[in-house]
């Protein structure tokens, strides 16, 4: 199969949730790992328990959906500056064929000066997949 290792970009938002659950059907249908990063961006203004208290609760929830998974699966955080130049660097080091992330949808001015997902895209040297927030009707 082509895709191997699939790296899920999590960030604890309802996208991330519904990229790291297609991840699985995906990673389940072609046998591939799951490996999941959150990139820890300290915000010097917040308090460090909020910081730590905030990262946990995203890993559970990480954790909840991956472990659904029956297949190999790791979790992984770390801390960085720019969060797509450490997916992008993650994804090499780690062999990943394939990068899936969501997306907010932002637009206009706000997408290109802090999306995330748009630095991904640019720059990825790997397929990137991305699902978009569902809109509330």
């Amino acid at each position: 199969m082509w895709c191997k290792r699939i790296m899920v970009a999590y960030d604890g938002s309802a996208a991330s949730d519904s990229s790291l659950e297609r991840a699985i059907a995906l990673a389940e249908t072609c046998s591939a790992e799951i490996m999941a990063i959150h990139v820890v961006v300290g915000a010097p203004s917040a308090e460090l328990s909020e910081i730590y208290d905030q990262e946990c609760e995203i890993e559970e929830r990480a954790l909840a959906i991956l472990n659904r998974f029956k297949g190999r699966q790791k979790f992984m955080m770390i801390t960085g500056i720019s969060p797509s130049y450490v997916i992008l660097e993650q994804a090499e080091k780690t062999g990943s064929d394939l990068i899936m992330m969501g997306s907010r949808g932002l637009t206009g001015i706000k997408e290109y000066l802090g999306s995330v997902s748009h630095g991904v895209v640019q720059h990825a040297r790997v397929p990137v997949m991305i699902i978009k927030e569902q809109a509330a009707i």
